[in-house]
């Protein structure tokens, strides 16, 4: 790997570093998007994240025994 190689690297590891810390810090925001978007009134809570290649997704479950409107 060249030297040009290397800084590119390095600068890649620092833009996915503020990505991931973007997706961190937002997580309230997005369990609270995802509690109102299935009407879930707060229930829903963050239990963990999945990757893969390209994508991230939040898990959010909602604890048994809460309020059912027959949603997901």
């Amino acid at each position: 790997m060249g030297y040009s190689e290397e800084i590119l690297q390095a600068n890649n590891d620092g833009e996915h570093r503020q990505f991931v810390r973007k997706l961190l810090d937002a997580r309230d925001d997005i369990v609270a998007f995802g509690n109102d978007l299935l009407g879930w009134e707060g229930a829903g809570q963050y239990d963990r994240w999945l990757t893969g290649s390209f994508n991230v997704g939040y898990v959010i479950k909602r604890p048994k025994g809460g309020h059912d409107d027959g949603g997901p």
